[in-house]
């Protein structure tokens, strides 16, 4: 009778531990086929790749026109015939032309 019950303790406890198991297998199944699918469809990377993309480069040719407005310093000359003089120099032959 004893034996009896300890054989049934026993045989519950290994199928716990094997139940335990399969849902652990089920749980990693579930995980790699939720990356798998994640991986094949990577709907946000394009989405935001373009705008991503477009806002660089918008920012960039920003950064280089301000760039040339610093490093070169242009303006308009006055006598409104629209010649852009790149620096000092080009105003004073202007001014003695």
């Amino acid at each position: 009778m004893i034996r009896d019950k300890n054989i049934r303790i026993y045989r519950r406890a290994v199928l716990e531990r094997e139940e335990k198991k399969i849902e652990k297998k089920k749980n990693y199944n579930a995980f790699l086929t939720f990356t798998q699918i994640k991986a094949s469809f990577p709907y946000p990377t394009l989405f935001i790749a373009p705008i991503e993309f477009l806002l660089f480069v918008t920012f960039q040719l920003y950064i280089y026109i301000c760039m040339v407005f610093i490093f070169t310093k242009p303006y308009v000359s006055l006598n409104g015939d629209g010649i852009i003089a790149m620096n000092n120099h080009d105003l004073r032959w202007e001014k003695n032309k």
